[in-house]
This record gives C-alpha cells, structure tokens and sequence, in this order.
C-alpha cells in the first residue's frame, strides 16, 4: 500500500481492511516519504495490529514504493492486492475476490467492481458499476460489447481498461511473476494498466460481478488528469506493441485496438462538437475538435503503417477525406445525444 500525504484517508482504509470477512492477510504499508503524518498513523495501526507492517523510503512516486512493498511480501504468499491509501473495501471484499479466483483455476487474476465516494458520501450509486460492466473486446479487427458472463481478457483490457481502482483487482502472485517488472516508474498515472497488459496476456480476469469497494475522489487523484492519462494510453500501447513477452496475434490485436479507440474517441469529439455548435458555445466547440483533430491524426498514423508511434506531418493530408466521408455521417449521428 504506497501512502503520500495520507493522514486525513488512511485510517479508514486500514479500518476496513482491519474488517475483513477473509482474515488471512498481510499488509504492507509504504510511507514514500510524507510530510504529514501518514506513517506515524500507519506505525498506531501496526502496533494494534500485526498484519500490518511499515516500511520507509525517500519520496519516488507510487509505482516504487509498490514495488518495494511487493519485494518485501512473503515469497510464499499466493495472492496479491495492490491497495491504495485512500479507498475503503467493503466488509466481504477479500472473501469474494479469493472465493472467485479459487473457483477459476484459469484465471491469472480477479477483479469487482466499485462505487464513486467523496467526503466520505457515495456519489452517484450504480454509475461507476454500469461503465464497469459495459466492456468491450476488440475481435477480428473490431469492437465488440462483451456479456456481463464473459471474464475480463486481453482483448478487452488492451482497448479500455476499466479494472479499477487497483484494491478491485487480485492476481496469482504466479501471474506477477511471469508478467516480469511490476510498476513502471515511467507512468505516473496508469501504471496499473501496464501492469494489466502483461498480466492479462497470461491469461483471463474472472469478474466479480458486484460492487466491493469505493473508489475515493477527491483533489490528489492523479487519475482526474485526463490529458496526461490519455497521453499516457498511447506510451503503454507503443511499449506493449514492442514487448517480448506478448505473440505475434497480441501484439496485431494492440495495434487494432489502438487504431480503433481513437476512431471511437474521435467520433466522440465530433458529437461532442456537433452539440456544443447547437448550444452556441463556439469556443467549447472549438477545445472539443482540437480533440477531434488529435485523435485522427493518430488514426491515420495507424492506418499508414506507422504502428502505436508519434503521428507524422503526411497523416494532415488525409483528413479531408476522413471529415467528407465518415467523420460527417459520424456528427449526424451523434448529433441528438450531443449534450454531454
């Protein structure tokens, strides 16, 4: 559990984990380098309580303080939660992660679903689950909705992972080591998901098809930053594309899904654009396009042979013919839901 600047979050979080249906666990608790008092909080639960353990280090971001914390686990143990500081599990939480993992011998991991909280109040109940549920695959180079029966797999997390936050997710401590390095200090934002790509290209997530835990909002959340975690989408696909450890068909099946997220977020835009032009907000209209333009760019630099790389300047002079032809259909289609 890496915890920065935690103290006003990590008491509850503790707390639930102190509740566990499922006693059998260990947690370690890394202070990366607070100025608050987040580790002499975590040092009041250890001593109430043994399963907990503390560690120290010199500020270097969560993905470190992950890893070091995974280095210091039991080499025994057969499961691993990478929890946050800030979330709180429900009371069954463990229970039904391990009960659904035990009863898929297949999976490489297991993840639940989750419920929006702040200040302490959830906020909008059933929201977060809905989007959770709603997967899609990419198949025979298109995207498909997955059934709610279906188990989360590499076809699904490689086109928009929705397995969050990281306490949702149990995975084989078999699995983490096939997967090679853990946390990629590199990403600061969806390092998970890098994580995930390797994972999941071992074998399938069986779902929890329920809510186990709540997902904290509040000001620090890296994750709110939807710029920089889109940019950061693209750098984990290009690593993934030139990773050894994937096949041949997965590494196609992440160009595909790269080529056809930024068709869906571009016509996303468009709509977007569209419904801001009805309103009269031009200037909003205009930010939404920028986003049109930066997602079709990169569509073309796919389609060109250029695979999960930087965009070049010969892809500007395909988008006339993608705005005449299917960018335009695309507008009017979307152009009655376009107040989003």
């Amino acid at each position: 559990m890496p915890s920065y600047r935690a103290e006003t979050f990590i008491g509850t979080t503790l707390e639930a984990l102190m509740g566990q249906t499922f006693a059998e666990w260990e947690c370690i608790i890394v202070d990366d380098g607070s100025p608050d008092r987040t580790a002499d909080v975590a040092d009041e639960y250890a001593k109430r309580d043994n399963r907990f353990r503390v560690m120290r280090q010199k500020n270097a971001g969560a993905s470190v303080a992950r890893n070091n914390g995974f280095a210091a686990t039991a080499a025994d143990s057969t499961y691993v939660v990478f929890h946050d500081c800030d979330d709180v599990w429900y009371p069954n939480a463990l229970e039904k992660l391990v009960s659904a993992i035990e009863a898929d011998p297949a999976a490489t991991a297991v993840h639940g679903l989750a419920e929006w909280m702040e200040n302490d109040v959830i906020r909008d109940p059933g929201s977060l689950p809905y989007f959770q549920r709603e997967r899609f695959a990419v198949r025979n180079g298109r995207v498909e909705l997955m059934s709610r029966a279906e188990p989360t797999v590499f076809e699904s997390v490689v086109f928009d992972c929705r397995t969050f936050p990281l306490c949702c997710v149990l995975m084989r401590r078999t699995a983490l080591e096939r997967a090679g390095e853990l946390f990629d200090a590199k990403f600061r934002i969806s390092q998970d998901w890098d994580l995930f790509f390797r994972v999941s290209a071992i074998g399938h997530f069986a779902m929890v098809d329920e809510p186990i835990c709540l997902y904290r909002r509040h000001g620090h959340n890296l994750s709110g930053n939807r710029k920089a975690m889109e940019a950061e989408f693209v750098h984990i696909r290009r690593k993934a594309y030139r990773s050894t450890l994937l096949s041949a068909s997965q590494k196609q099946t992440v160009r595909d899904a790269h080529r056809l997220f930024q068709k869906h977020k571009a016509n996303m835009w468009l709509g977007t654009a569209y419904g801001a032009i009805k309103r009269g907000r031009l200037a909003e209209a205009g930010k939404w396009i920028c986003y049109w333009a930066v997602n079709v760019n990169r569509y073309f630099a796919i389609c060109l042979n250029d695979p999960i790389s930087r965009p070049s300047r010969r892809t500007w002079r395909r988008w006339p013919v993608w705005w005449l032809g299917r960018g335009r259909r695309q507008a009017e289609l979307m152009a009655p839901s376009g107040d989003h």
